[in-house]
């Protein structure tokens, strides 16, 4: 019986490891290093002309940038503008705390007077063909007018060439502020956790987010992206064979 126990703490463990690594990096998209080259203007350029992921800070003057990478991302292009994505410091003039660490994105952008929607990816490889994945991220509106804040998740195949924004979506994420204030679910910063399951077509498969909201600056905010696991029903039913097993032969004895 001691064995069994043994044998059902160790297999608990391990399934808890399976099931919660998040195989994407830098999710919560809070690392500085390799911090990217800067593109395009800021509204406080005067005080902020060049600025990088790590002298982000609470700052009013130093709280936000457009960037064409951020560590373990690339940015992805939606219009005939350079890929960009803005990262947002807790502190920054739209009032939102980061759900996690200090720093969150937007993707409908301002770049020096040119307004569009900018996109971010992530090639993810070593995933097992046929089994389940769970997505998750944090998101909330920006604005008061629907329309504004959607956000596009996409799921395909292969590296990030492949991305298309009108395919592959599996989720969606969409309100403004005034339907927002009703949303059940949300923390205590209007952070709510959106979660779609799909199934891996093939080892390598890519991540995107992608603003598809009305373009004008202003659009829904993104933090905390995990993609984990979903432990296969094979692997609980062989547990239950091997205990079964290792019961009989103990009675056996």
């Amino acid at each position: 019986m001691k064995m069994i126990k043994r044998l059902l703490v160790l297999s608990g463990f391990i399934f808890s490891i399976n099931a919660n690594a998040n195989l994407l990096v830098n999710g919560n998209f809070d690392e500085v290093g390799n911090v990217g080259e800067y593109a395009g203007e800021v509204i406080y350029a005067a005080q902020n002309p060049n600025p990088t992921l790590d002298k982000l800070n609470a700052d009013s003057f130093f709280n936000w940038g457009l960037f064409s990478e951020i560590p373990s991302w690339q940015t992805l292009p939606l219009s005939d503008h350079d890929g960009l994505v803005e990262v947002l410091h807790t502190g920054a003039n739209v009032g939102v705390v980061a759900h996690s660490g200090d720093l969150f994105l937007e993707f409908d952008l301002d770049d020096d007077g040119f307004q569009y929607n900018g996109a971010i990816g992530q090639t993810v490889m070593g995933l097992t063909v046929g089994n389940s994945y769970r997505l998750s991220f944090y998101y909330q509106p920006r604005t008061d007018t629907a329309g504004d804040n959607d956000v596009n998740i996409h799921a395909f195949e292969g590296d990030l060439s492949g991305f298309d924004a009108t395919q592959n979506i599996v989720t969606s994420a969409s309100s403004d502020r005034v339907a927002w204030q009703n949303v059940e679910g949300k923390d205590a910063n209007g952070w709510k956790q959106y979660s779609v399951k799909f199934t891996a077509t093939s080892d390598t498969m890519s991540i995107a987010f992608a603003g598809a909201g009305n373009v004008n600056g202003q659009g829904g905010f993104i933090d905390s992206a995990d993609l984990t696991q979903i432990p296969e029903p094979a692997y609980i039913f062989a547990l239950g064979l091997a205990i079964m097993g290792m019961s009989r032969l103990r009675k056996q004895k």
